[in-house]
Parts: C-alpha cells; structure tokens; sequence
C-alpha cells in the first residue's frame, strides 16, 4: 500500500530517502524580517535606504545620463527623492520590493540603490534591479553588490529563481547579467513605458541550482538511521510511503 499526502506549493523541493521511505519536502521562501538585514562585502555596505539618503538619491535620480536605461520617472526636486525613498520604504514594510543602499566602508554615502523591484511570493521568483551614481562606474561596486544581493536571495530569502529586465541598449548591464550565469530566456517589444517612451527589454534569469546555492548534501547521519538526499524538484510537496 502506498500514501500520498500532496500539498500544492510553488517552492524548493528536495527528495530524501530513509530506508524504504522517500520524503519530499520544500525549503520556503523566507522573508520574516522586523529591519532589514545588513550585507557586507569586502568593500562595501548594503543598509537601510533612509531620509538622510535624500541628496544622494536626489544626485542620482537627477541624472539623465545615470537614469537612461532606468524605467522610471527623473526627479526634478528634492521632493521627487523623497518620494522615491518613501516607495523604498513601503516595499520593504510590505514586502513586495526590497532595497538596499550601496556605500562604501568607511563612508556613509549613498552611492547605489540595488535589491528586489518586483517579488513573486507564490513562484518563490524576484526581479533584481540595481543604479549606481555615475561618478563612480567601472569601479568592480555594481558586480560586488550584485553577487552579495543575489547570494542573500538565494540563501536568505530561499527565492527559486531571480530574474532581469534590462534595455537591450545597456549593453553594460547585459553583459554583467551573462557574466554572472543568468541566461537571456526571451525578448519584448515595447515591454516598459517610461518618461512618455515605449522601450524593449532583454528578460535574463538564474536559477537557484545553478549557483550551487543548494548546499550539496550527500548523506545526513541521524541517530537511528540514514538519510539520504537524492534529487532536488519544483513543484508540489509529496509524502510517500511504502508499508
């Protein structure tokens, strides 16, 4: 005879096999935070988007040269920032969008926003999205912060797959996508409109297994009995047993 106990459920699933028992079981997405988390890095801090941030975000939002492949509105006062910093604040509160500020150690500044601008709870998928002031590009930052954000994704949050959408005329942040193993999945004609401007877009996705985020484990040794993880799925949670 044999049970089957499904649950439906959009989330990591990892087979483990203890004598003639299989058990299917999910590592759920995770975003139970009171503050958000601080990521450090080698040279940078990833913190809290806060209202003193507002010169900083205000210098970089102002740019027409920072924001030409950024869908979104270009501040025009200081108030527009604010704006900006408040919807950075909502997002984190109700967990839709998650950001943090880049700043250098030893050095407060704002000099990057990057994070999660869109989250898909129920497919255990984000969108990541990232702006650096211009003043200092091609300096390794975004690449650092990048690899930092999405390994906390992975590892923290316990997202399935993250994904990007970029212009396919930034040809920089094209390349840093397939630098870091995303894949190019499709292309969109006129896929955003912004600043009265429809634009294409690139989708670039990585899956969580191809980073090796999943921990490799080949056997776990209880006290009675051994257990063995064997294969790693998506889809529905599923308890089998042989009796």
């Amino acid at each position: 005879m044999e049970l089957f106990i499904i649950l439906e459920l959009e989330l990591v699933l990892v087979q483990i096999k203890c004598g003639n028992f299989f058990f299917y079981f999910y590592k759920m997405i995770n975003l139970n935070f009171d503050a958000l988390p601080i990521i450090e890095t080698d040279r940078l801090i990833l913190r809290a988007v806060t209202e003193n941030d507002v010169e900083d975000v205000f210098e970089i939002r102002s740019n027409p040269i920072t924001m030409l492949f950024i869908p979104r509105p270009i501040a025009k006062t200081k108030n527009d920032a604010l704006d900006v910093i408040n919807l950075i604040k909502n997002g984190i509160e109700t967990k839709s969008k998650i950001n943090w500020a880049i700043t250098q150690k030893g050095n407060n500044k704002l000099i990057g926003i990057i994070g999660y601008v869109n989250i898909h709870e129920h497919n255990s998928r984000a969108e990541v999205g990232y702006v650096l002031n211009e003043n200092y590009h091609r300096k390794g930052i975004t690449i650092e912060a990048l690899q930092a954000v999405i390994q906390f994704g992975f590892n923290q949050f316990n997202f399935h797959s993250i994904e990007a959408v970029i212009n396919p005329e930034n040809l920089a942040s094209c390349n840093l996508a397939l630098k870091y193993d995303f894949t190019k999945d499709a292309y969109f004609k006129d896929y955003t409109f912004s600043n009265n401007v429809y634009t294409d877009a690139y989708v670039f996705s990585l899956l969580k297994l191809c980073k090796n985020n999943l921990s490799r484990v080949t056997s776990i040794h209880c006290k009675l009995e051994k257990w063995y993880i064997t294969k790693f799925y998506v889809f529905t949670l599923i308890l089998t047993a042989k009796v």
